[in-house]
């Protein structure tokens, strides 16, 4: 089986950690397993108490009988033999539990890295091996690697302890019968190695048929329409199509299939107002001041009403090696000019897209729904921006800054952007953890990763 390598993401990991070892997630979680060995322990040695009680109670009340015991003694032997089967039952319940807490954690760590690992391949890459089929096999690798590893957890104290004793008891009550039943052992393990093969076979036809038909959901997916933020203010019937219904749709149909919604939104839903200097949470109230914002706005009120099992995503100011992006815009024209003007009073939090793509898939594997702010770490201006990746490409090309009003009356038919965009990812922090980089460490990480591709 498949375990996933080692990969250079931005969550922090002990260096000591082996993900390509199994050992490796056995050692990290040691307190779950603790428990469940301790509980294990006190399950399986109540279980041998039960016996001894009933032989004891079916003794005492023949002694009462016969006048040499007491109702008391009865009494007492009835109240411990409760106190023990409930202390039995908790050991199982507390077993049970931290067995599948055990599980549920080497899961979500093994999809984290597993996860961070497919956001860094190349497009080409990607294309290649078939993307629908690597996510597929790799969720299914993870998912059936977990499985394993709680079934022998479990079984060592379901299965093992008890064998355990009944092997000692056959050996102890006739050594040849004990010797005929351990011949069954075997035999099973033969049989079961003859059929693996099959197994194995069917299961990767399963595999790839699944792997086949999430390529062409992604192909789908990745063939939408996505309107863009300045087509907006002249198209709005397009834009409300796009930003309000098109998310309402999708509520919907996932509602219907109690499936997860994650549905990606903007800053652009903040009026832009100062707020102090402070950046703006998620208790914020939106104020939309451009078409673009207000159908954004509209479709996340869609998608709160609608669906239950949602998980509303705002950023801002992203980008990526893929597709258009300021970054990618900023590097393009600082090759073919000697100077440039960008706005200077308009302030945000550049966003990398590997970190968002990271932090949306924390949340995917939660149960944390609800509105979430993912932006990087740090505000800075659009101006800012622009003279970092300048720096940051090694362009000679000249940054000046222009008022925001200066740039309307040069581009009439641009969304009115919000002047005060930062925003806290409160929610983040609160729940699966804030792990957002600064806006400068992850434009660092993009070009020390960026195959120069425009």
């Amino acid at each position: 089986m498949e375990h996933p390598q080692e990969v250079k993401c931005p969550m922090k990991r002990d260096k000591s950690f082996r993900p390509d070892r199994v050992l490796s997630y056995f050692r990290v979680e040691w307190f779950p397993l603790l428990l469940v060995t301790l509980s294990g322990l006190v399950y399986n040695i109540g279980l041998l108490a039960a016996p001894w009680f009933e032989g004891r109670l079916a003794q005492c009340l023949a002694d009462i009988l016969g006048g040499s015991e007491t109702a008391a003694q009865m009494a007492l032997l009835v109240l411990a033999y409760i106190a023990v089967t409930l202390l039995v039952q908790a050991a199982r319940f507390i077993k049970r539990f931290y067995v599948r807490r055990f599980a549920n954690n080497i899961n979500r760590r093994m999809k984290g890295i597993l996860y961070a690992n497919l956001v860094r391949q190349s497009r080409a890459a990607l294309e290649k091996e078939g993307a629908g089929e690597l996510m597929t096999k790799a969720i299914s690798d993870v998912d059936d690697c977990v499985e394993g590893m709680r079934k022998f957890t479990t079984e060592i104290f379901d299965t093992g302890v008890a064998l355990v004793g009944y092997i000692v008891m056959l050996l102890v009550y006739d050594w040849r019968l004990a010797l005929l039943s351990l011949l069954f052992t075997p035999v099973s393990y033969i049989c079961a190695a003859w059929m693996k093969k099959p197994v194995q076979r069917e299961g990767a036809a399963c595999k790839k048929a699944a792997g086949a038909l999430s390529t062409a959901t992604l192909d789908r997916a990745q063939n939408a329409a996505t309107y863009r933020i300045y087509g907006c203010e002249t198209a709005r019937d397009a834009a409300f199509k796009v930003n309000a219904i098109g998310p309402r749709n999708l509520a919907l149909a996932c509602e219907k299939v109690n499936a997860r919604l994650i549905h990606i939104s903007t800053d652009y839903v903040f009026p832009g107002t100062a707020n102090g200097g402070v950046a703006l949470d998620e208790c914020a109230v939106p104020a939309p001041i451009s078409a673009y914002g207000q159908t954004k706005l509209l479709g996340e009120q869609y998608v709160e009403r609608f669906c239950r099992r949602h998980f509303i995503v705002r950023t801002a100011w992203l980008y990526s090696s893929y597709g258009k992006n300021f970054v990618k815009t900023m590097i393009r024209l600082g090759r073919t000019h000697d100077k440039i003007t960008v706005v200077n009073d308009q302030l945000g939090n550049p966003t990398n897209a590997v970190d968002l793509a990271y932090h949306i898939l924390k949340l995917a594997v939660s149960h944390d729904y609800g509105i979430y702010h993912c932006t990087g770490n740090g505000i800075c201006s659009w101006y800012d921006f622009a003279c970092a990746i300048m720096q940051g490409a090694g362009l000679s090309c000249k940054v000046e800054p222009v008022t925001s009003a200066e740039y309307a009356a040069a581009n009439p038919a641009s969304a009115s952007r919000p002047a005060w965009s930062a925003l806290e990812n409160r929610m983040l922090r609160c729940t699966v953890g804030d792990e957002m980089r600064d806006w400068q460490d992850a434009l660092k990480d993009f070009f020390a990763n960026w195959n120069g591709e425009l």
